[in-house]
Order: C-alpha cells, then sequence, then structure tokens
C-alpha cells in the first residue's frame, strides 16, 4: 500500500478493504457524515483500522471543531441494561460498578479520565464514591470544563499532550477513547508510568465483533478485538510487567530448593530465558483472546491456548 504500518503489531503489509469508501458514515456523536474513508486489514496480525492518511486527519479535525458529547440524547448519557440488576443505567456507572465488583481499589486516591468529554465517567466514580476521590480529566480542548467543575472532587482538566500531566494516578480511565489515538502503543506506554505503584488502566473500547457498525464511525481509527487490544498492551509492557517478574520469583525459588548457586552463568540464562517468558506471554494471551472471540469459556480457552503454544 502506501507504507503506513498496522497500530497493533507495526506490519507493513496493510491491505485495504475494496469498496469502504462508497459507504455513508456517521461520527462518533452521532452525526451523519459523508461517503469516504480507508479501511485496512492487517495479515500478520488481524489487525482492523482506518488509515491515518491526511484525509482521515482533516476529516476528524472537521468533526471534532463541532463536536458535542452524547448530542443524540442532548448531551445526556447514554443508559444500558445493567447485566446485574437488568435495570437500565448509565454506561459509566455500569462500568465503575462493574470494576469496583472485580478489583480492589482503594476508597480514595487519584483518578484521570483521558478523553473525559462532559465527564461521564468522572461525574460516575463522584457519585460512587461519595466525593473521596480527587478527579482529573485529559481532553483536546477545555469547551466542557463547565460541566466538569460541577463535579465533585474534580480537580483540574489537561488539555496538552499526555506525557505532561504531571504527578501518578491509582486509576486511569479510557472510556471509548483508545480508537481515536493515531499512536496508541506510546499513549498506553506513557499511561503505563503515569500509574502509581499498584495502580489500575481501565479501558473501554467499542468492538466491530459485536456491532459490525463500528466500522462506519468516521473518526475511529482502531476497531479493537480482545486479541488486538492484548497485542497493544502487550507492546506497550503491560503483560512484561507481569510476566517477567513473576517469571524471576519462580526461578529463584526453584534454584533456591535445589541449591543452585547465582552466577554470571545462571544470570545470563535468566536474562535470555526472560526475552523467551515475554514472546510466550504475549502469543498465549492472543490465542486465548481468540478463542473466547470465538464463544469458548476463559477455563477452556486458557487451557487451549496454552497447549496450542
Amino acid at each position: 500500500m502506501d507504507g503506513s504500518a498496522c497500530l497493533y503489531c507495526g506490519g507493513l503489509q496493510l491491505r485495504e478493504v475494496d469498496g469502504f469508501g462508497a459507504l455513508r458514515r456517521v461520527t462518533s456523536d452521532g452525526m451523519p457524515f459523508r461517503a469516504g474513508g480507508r479501511l485496512a486489514v492487517c495479515p500478520d496480525c488481524g489487525g482492523v483500522q482506518k488509515l491515518a492518511d491526511a484525509r482521515w486527519r482533516a476529516e476528524t479535525a472537521e468533526i471534532y471543531r463541532a463536536y458535542e458529547s452524547y448530542r443524540p440524547a442532548g448531551g445526556v448519557e447514554q443508559a444500558v441494561f445493567d447485566p446485574v440488576s437488568g435495570a437500565p443505567r448509565r454506561r459509566s456507572e455500569v462500568i465503575f460498578a462493574h470494576v469496583t465488583a472485580h478489583a480492589a481499589l482503594p476508597e480514595a486516591g487519584r483518578l484521570l479520565d483521558v478523553g473525559c468529554g462532559a465527564g461521564g465517567m468522572l461525574s460516575a466514580v463522584a457519585q460512587a464514591g461519595g466525593g473521596r476521590w480527587s478527579l482529573y480529566g485529559a481532553e483536546i480542548d477545555a469547551r466542557t470544563l463547565p460541566f466538569l467543575t460541577a463535579i465533585a472532587g474534580f480537580r483540574e482538566l489537561y488539555t496538552g499532550p499526555i506525557e505532561d500531566i504531571p504527578g501518578s494516578f491509582d486509576v486511569i480511565t479510557l472510556v471509548h477513547a483508545l480508537e481515536h489515538f493515531t499512536d496508541p502503543v506510546a499513549l498506553l506506554a506513557t499511561l503505563k508510568g503515569k500509574l502509581a505503584p499498584g495502580g489500575m488502566l481501565v479501558i473501554q473500547v467499542p468492538t466491530y465483533c459485536g456491532n459490525v457498525f463500528d466500522l462506519l464511525i468516521a473518526d475511529h481509527l482502531l476497531h479493537c478485538s480482545a486479541a488486538s487490544l492484548t497485542r497493544l498492551l502487550a507492546r506497550a509492557g503491560f503483560v512484561a510487567a507481569v510476566a517477567v517478574p513473576v517469571s524471576l520469583v519462580v526461578t529463584f525459588g526453584g534454584m533456591y530448593l535445589l541449591g543452585y548457586s547465582l552466577n554470571n552463568l545462571s544470570l545470563m540464562a535468566m536474562a535470555i530465558a526472560a526475552g523467551f517468558v515475554v514472546d510466550d506471554a504475549i502469543i498465549v494471551l492472543e490465542n486465548v483472546s481468540r478463542h473466547i472471540e470465538a464463544g469458548m469459556s476463559r477455563v477452556d480457552a486458557a487451557l487451549r491456548g496454552a497447549r496450542e503454544v
């Protein structure tokens, strides 16, 4: 093609989808948009993505100049059905309730919402946390600042580069935001460096696997699956941050029990083995994600995915 690199794996053999440019599109804030655009698939990793060429960048800038969060609902965040109660609730409330139910969050801390918009996620955290959280947002401009300042616990809105945001955070959220970034690996690596020890990164992205119409959203650059999102996180260093320490702890324990000494030869062997551990961990995670997408249970997918590598 034109030399565009895959945003997921860095491969240079992207294949453009014929006929996509004839389809009418829609913006992510729910407005009709003219036909056009270029969609591609990476043959190396299967990643689906738009081509971030000059035309896409110009169209995205046009969309963002008139952007209004939750435009179809008059600025009110859409309701979804709570998978636990079945009752309709704001999407951000359901997401944060799921996080708190499955993770040991502190009672208070610092939270950064990247792509915060009018503050849907920040408002949900403030409501659930009783105002104990210090809340921060990141956006491309300050047009939603009046809405954000009305949220209990809101501290500051950042509109500059992500890497310039000061301090560290106990929780960083990206809710329907990652798919807009032109360098997702660099973004995730930057956010990894801004997590406090024991901090958590929460990501929610739309997926074309469950809703093919996501492909027609003009300003969505990434169209993620579980496997492609896993690959992005691995390239940003999240897999290595877990796999390497765990493998080294187990290795040292085994050496202690077997009476092996720590010397230059054993240190060199561990350095080489750590590289294999990271590579294998990435491949296994992608394989497991692929089986889950095909409808397999998480346990069966984990067992089969590990056996196949």
